[in-house]
């Protein structure tokens, strides 16, 4: 949504030609193809398999990717046992 919001206020601005602003619709309306084909069954088995055996796993974020790393650590905890926990990278 963010990204059509961006898309948006550069072509209203003026810093976005129609040519550009058409190649990112395009782009943005090929992503769910994209999203499918990366997430098929059998990658997610291996990844279900892979991360099955881990007993410690670390989020990393820093400025606003710390939120994103909390988050994804809570949503970790909330469907598992294991328990994960975000850490802002040293600087």
């Amino acid at each position: 949504m963010l990204y059509l919001l961006a898309l948006y206020e550069g072509a209203r601005l003026g810093r976005m030609n129609a040519n550009t602003l058409a190649e990112h619709i395009l782009e943005l309306q090929a992503l769910p193809a994209a999203i499918e084909a990366s997430s098929t069954a059998g990658a997610n088995r291996r990844r279900t398999r892979t991360n099955t055996s881990r007993q410690h796993l670390l989020y990393l974020g820093r400025g606003i990717h710390y939120a994103i790393a909390r988050e994804g650590a809570l949503k970790l905890k909330e469907a598992s046992t294991s328990t994960p926990r975000a850490t802002p990278p040293a600087s």
